[in-house]
């Protein structure tokens, strides 16, 4: 919504400087233009340009203001999710906490590790998406290999795509996975027009989660 208000503020304010402000400066040339009439087109011109380049200028200097994040994550309902997964157990994980909080949720794409590929934990998170009645694929990448990473991404959005979900419905999470996971997710999300999120939660010392206060959601990128 904050970019249909910037298009707007935009609009606006180039409007006001084409119709007030050119028109101000112009008086004092009014004697010249009634005699030389092709000035007029190149101020016309001139004047345009300004306006779109001030307009410009606004909208880089909100933009450079705009937060990088977000924590409506949870507010945004979705169908489907793409879910980085390099380890640790399901009642635990990022993926629990997130069907909890997404009540529509009915599609979920694992990418995981290949260590985590061959782990038994694997499993609790298909027995447990079974019994919430949400579809789940798994698709494992080389955690250090940025390229496979994008292409596994790739895999798991078209599978959601063949789902009839739509990428406005669908995320992609970044918590759980390497760092190469989740950068190479993001790069996949944003070459496919899909939102980004990150679960902020407390951090035990043995690696788990604090489940006891709340897990703000932050959407890192929001298509509108």
């Amino acid at each position: 919504m904050w970019r249909l208000r910037t298009v707007l503020q935009n609009e606006i304010i180039t409007l006001l400087i084409s119709a007030v402000v050119i028109p101000l400066l112009l008086l004092p040339l009014g004697p010249a233009l009634t005699t030389r009439p092709w000035l007029v087109g190149i101020l016309v011109v001139v004047g345009v340009a300004v306006a779109l380049a001030l307009g410009q200028l606004l909208a880089w200097r909100r933009r450079r203001n705009q937060p990088l994040a977000s924590d409506v994550a949870f507010e945004v309902r979705r169908r489907g999710m793409v879910i980085t997964l390099s380890t640790g157990p399901y009642d635990t994980s990022v993926c629990k906490t997130v069907v909890e909080r997404q009540p529509e949720l009915s599609h979920v794409g694992l990418l995981v590790s290949r260590d985590m590929e061959v782990k038994p934990e694997l499993n609790q998170y298909r027995q447990a998406l079974d019994g919430r009645g949400v579809l789940c694929r798994v698709q494992s990448c080389d955690e250090q290999d940025l390229d496979d990473i994008v292409r596994a991404v790739g895999h798991l959005l078209d599978w959601l795509d063949r789902q009839e979900v739509p990428r406005s419905a669908a995320a992609v999470e970044l918590t759980q996975g390497t760092t190469p996971m989740s950068l190479g997710a993001y790069l996949a999300a944003e070459a496919a027009g899909v939102d980004c999120q990150y679960l902020a939660s407390e951090v035990r010392p043995d690696g788990s989660r604090d489940r006891s206060l709340p897990a703000r959601g932050l959407l890192l990128t929001r298509r509108t």
